[in-house]
């Protein structure tokens, strides 16, 4: 004898209005979800890029480097003024190597000129002071 044993099966079934309703509601949670990810999606992928960006950069930085053999660095030096020769000269002091040169200005020139009638004067008036120190010690 065959029974008549009770089975679930699969069937396509009209909803009713709240059924509906509530489908809605899960529907409108979804897009704003869908929403906030895509929106996330976004600020990451920019953020990651700029990151990736930035990687990128010093990559070819230092491939430059490695490919050149030389880089820029702030490197202590001091001026050299040839007065003779009206040459200033740029001069690394870490290996004493002429960095630059040029031509000394009419600025530079007459402030050069200046300072050396400065010390003229001051030698002078040293010994002037020298001379009366002498005669007046002498004449004690």
């Amino acid at each position: 004898m065959i029974e008549n044993k009770p089975f679930m099966k699969n069937l396509k079934c009209k909803l009713s209005n709240f059924e509906k309703a509530e489908i809605a509601k899960q529907l409108v949670e979804l897009v704003g979800k869908k929403e906030e990810v895509e929106y996330e999606k976004q600020a990451a992928s920019s953020r990651y890029g700029s990151q990736l960006k930035e990687i990128w950069k010093e990559i070819a930085e230092l491939g430059k480097k490695h490919r050149e053999g030389e880089e820029y660095r702030e490197v202590e030096c001091y001026t050299h003024f040839d007065w003779e020769n009206g040459v200033v000269s740029v001069i690394r002091i870490d290996t004493h190597e002429t960095v630059s040169t040029r031509t000394v200005t009419s600025d530079e020139r007459q402030i050069h000129l200046d300072e050396i009638e400065v010390d003229s004067q001051n030698d002078e008036e040293t010994e002037e002071e020298n001379e009366a120190a002498s005669a007046s010690a002498g004449g004690e």
